[in-house]
This record gives structure tokens, sequence and C-alpha cells, in this order.
């Protein structure tokens, strides 16, 4: 069979064209230009997606800086950095991105981002209100690939889905939207859902994949799933993306988790890499910088993960006492 081969770029186009659009209805309105701060630990122009989120936001009305940091910068540094993005009233949006710095406690500098400013949903706040099915900003992979799921028309309720990998920014997020109950204030997909890992077997990742509907990867692994890994027209969405030398011509490529050329034989959907997911991730980013602009998301202040956050961003020992 012949696979419907998902265009990415296509579909980062039409939703860039409504984002657009909502932008100058937003500025027009006598609101602000949207604004996104972008904290980058090491060399951004070496970063495609982040290129990509600057070029997109310029296309569209978003005022978008890189404040670059050194690759060894403390922790201390970066957190006083992000303390005045937060605390700065003519910034919307904050991402911070670490690609490299391991000496940093990276969970600790993602929950020092105000979850009202939380452009990725890094934040334990936003996580949390993920989990617990409330509508909340979900990290900009993750809403990539539900959005292709639901521009696509691919059904998930009741389907078996396999999620491979369990990274904060894909593997997890996917996983728990796939699984959660469709009446949340952000709708789950129902799906019957498995996610493998490092420490999965072949053997049962194998057995795992061989059933699945829906097959979604975020491993890192070169080509790891195969055909004869899989049911015939099964969706297959490959979140992976890597730098790889072709053995034959020696020449470098992109490629991702899936054997494409083989695995588009028997599939019915799937995702190419470059073209796939990539680009609808940039646009998902900016989607989300809206949301966090237009207070979508209605945070209160006194429920206790803001609270926590708080506490954990200022360092402080917090005592909760509940007169019963």
């Amino acid at each position: 069979m012949e696979a419907t081969v998902i265009d990415g770029q296509n579909l980062a186009k039409s939703i860039l064209s409504e984002l657009n659009k909502e932008v100058l209805d937003w500025v027009s309105g006598g609101n602000r230009t949207p604004k996104m701060r972008i904290l980058y630990v090491g060399e951004a122009k070496k970063d495609m997606y982040i290129q990509g989120v600057l070029e997109a936001a310029s296309n569209i009305g978003i005022d978008v800086e890189i404040l670059d940091r050194p690759k060894d910068i403390r922790d201390v540094e970066l957190l006083a950095d992000i303390r005045k993005l937060n605390e700065d009233y003519s910034v919307d949006a904050v991402v911070v991105e670490i690609p490299e710095s391991k000496h940093l406690n990276i969970q600790a500098i993602y929950n020092a981002v105000s979850p009202e400013k939380d452009v990725e949903g890094r934040n334990v706040v936003n996580v949390g209100r993920l989990v617990l099915n409330q509508n909340t900003i979900v990290p900009s992979t993750a809403a990539a690939v539900r959005e292709i799921l639901e521009r696509y028309d691919i059904q998930t309720r009741g389907k078996n889905a396999v999620v491979c990998g369990r990274s904060q920014d894909l593997g997890l997020p996917i996983a728990t939207m796939l699984c959660n109950d469709a009446s949340g204030e952000l709708p789950g997909l129902n799906a019957t859902t498995s996610v493998c890992h490092e420490f999965t077997s072949r053997d049962q990742l194998s057995h795992l994949t061989k059933t699945a509907d829906i097959v979604i990867t975020s491993c890192g692994i070169p080509k790891l799933i195969k055909p004869d890994m899989l049911k015939e027209g099964v969706c297959v969405i490959d979140g992976g993306c890597m730098l790889v030398t072709d053995d034959t011509t020696g020449k470098k490529e992109f490629v991702g988790d899936v054997d494409f050329e083989e695995v588009s034989k028997i599939s019915g959907q799937i995702t190419p890499v470059p073209g796939g997911v990539g680009p609808v991730v940039t646009a998902m980013t900016l989607m989300n910088v809206l949301k966090l602009v237009k207070k979508e998301v209605a945070y209160d202040v006194f429920e206790p993960g803001a609270a926590l956050n708080v506490a954990l961003y200022r360092q402080e020992a917090v005592i909760v006492v509940v007169d019963p």
C-alpha cells in the first residue's frame, strides 16, 4: 500500500498564516506587539530550530530576541536572568534552551520561568496541569504531534498507541495526552497507550509496535523502526532528527527514528524527516506564545502548584498549616 506522507511544511504554513491573522487582529485592537525572549546557553546560530523560530516569528509579527549565554554560565547567573524576564511586564513569553551544559540544574531552571510565560510548558505547574488534564501550555513538540493527528483526522479513540521514548518535550507529554480522557479541559485522545524507553527490550518493543495503530517516536536512534515491527496501515509519527553519514555515499543527511523508505511501503500515514514534525514544532511554539499573550490559560495565584513554584524559585521553605 502507498502511505500518505504527512507534509509538515504545508501544515506549518497554514498554521502560521492563521497565527499571522491573530497577531494582526491583536495589534489592531490596540494591544502591543507580542514579545518573546529566548535565553540560549551555547551558540544559538547553530541551532536550526531556534533559527526557524526567529524567521517564522518575524514573518507573522512576533518580536523575538535571543539572549546568548556562555556554556559555562552558573545556575545563579541564569536564574537572575530569568527573574529579570519574569519581572519585565513587556515580555510575554520566555524560552530557556540548554542543549549542552550538563552542569546546570535543568529542572530548577525550568521551574524558575513563570508559568504564565513558560512557552515550552516545562515548569512544574504546567506539567502538573497537563497530567491532570487541565488547560495548560503543552510542550511545542508534543503539541505539534497532536496537531498533526487532529488536522489529518487520524482517529485515536480506542486505538492502540505506542510511544517510543519518554522525553519531557515529546514522549511523556504526548503519551499523557493520548491516554487522557477527552472530557477534560485539555481534551485527551482516549487511546490505549504504551510507552517504551531505553530499558525496553527489542523483542518487547517489536511486540508492542506490531499491535499498534499509531506509533510515535522520540528515541534518537537512526532508523530504529523497521517495517517488520509494524502492521499494515499503521500511522507513524517520527519525532527523531539526527545528522548521520550515509554509508554508501559518505554524505551527511538528516534521518529519523524510522526507516522511512521501507516503512512508507506498509504504513497508512507517515511523517518524513526532515519536513515532517519539525516545521510544525516551530509553528506550535509561536501558537503557545499567542496563548500566553492572550491569557488563554487561567493561572490561579493561590493554586498549590503556583505557590510551590514560587517557593522553589525563591528557594524558601514553606510550611502549610491546615485547620481541620
